[in-house]
């Protein structure tokens, strides 16, 4: 793909992180701001949690964050010449019963995606709640809370989409 670029809010100093390939340091650094990361600094922006003030939620903010900038990337039109290689290299990871020949139209969907009407929810409080009688990396989900979450997450998706079928 040759990088992504992504906003990064928080900044990130872990120096535990241990990398995913041995020419990789020890430790992860990264400032606020847009940055062009490549497939080493993408993981470890993924990946990371030891920054202090950080969690799992941060992680899982900055999954959802990496997976938006991806989504763009990929309906780039200066990316069309590479798909056909992406595509080659997911059939080695992924399986699916997707018709290739449907393949321009989840292309154009994406591309009408407005990025400002992506919502991104991490189910820590309030959607959950930190019990005191057990380890605190557990959360416990408000069942009460999750329907109406997911009713807010996808009824703007599914309508749109009923409303594009031919």
């Amino acid at each position: 793909m040759g990088g992504v670029t992504v906003n990064v809010q928080t900044a990130s100093d872990d120096p535990g992180y241990g990398g995913w390939t041995r020419s990789r340091p020890i430790g992860f650094k990264l400032s606020t701001g847009p940055h062009e990361l490549d497939g080493q600094t993408a993981l470890a922006f993924v990946r990371s949690r030891k920054t202090p003030g950080d969690s799992d939620f941060g992680r899982a903010r900055r999954q959802q964050q990496l997976l938006v900038a991806l989504q763009r990337k990929l309906v780039d039109p200066a990316m069309l010449p590479n798909l056909p290689g992406l595509l080659q290299d997911a059939t080695n990871t992924l399986k699916t019963n997707f018709p290739p020949y449907r393949l321009s139209e989840i292309l154009t969907l994406a591309r009408n995606v407005n990025q400002s009407q992506i919502k991104k929810f991490v189910l820590c409080p309030p959607y959950s709640t930190h019990p005191t009688n057990i380890p605190p990396s557990i959360l416990i989900p408000y069942m009460t809370k999750i329907p109406n979450l997911s009713f807010a997450s996808f009824a703007a998706a599914i309508l749109y989409a009923a409303l594009s079928l031919p």
